[in-house]
């Protein structure tokens, strides 16, 4: 998703997109929680994001 974001995005607008879709900051990069009950909201986050942004249908959408 930070991929898409980034491509989609010019300079660093696509990181104000992160927590919508579940993305978080720890320490000096973004990622998904690492407990699981915390990355197991974060991901219905990012699915409930995808269409938003059209990102459902590309490779790594909600097929993926």
């Amino acid at each position: 998703m930070k991929g898409y974001l980034a491509e989609e995005h010019e300079d660093d607008a696509g990181r104000a997109c992160f927590p919508e879709f579940g993305i978080e900051r720890e320490n000096e990069s973004y990622r998904l929680p690492a407990t699981r009950p915390e990355r197991l909201k974060a991901v219905q986050q990012l699915l409930a994001a995808l269409p938003t942004h059209g990102f459902y249908q590309k490779k790594y959408g909600t097929a993926y």
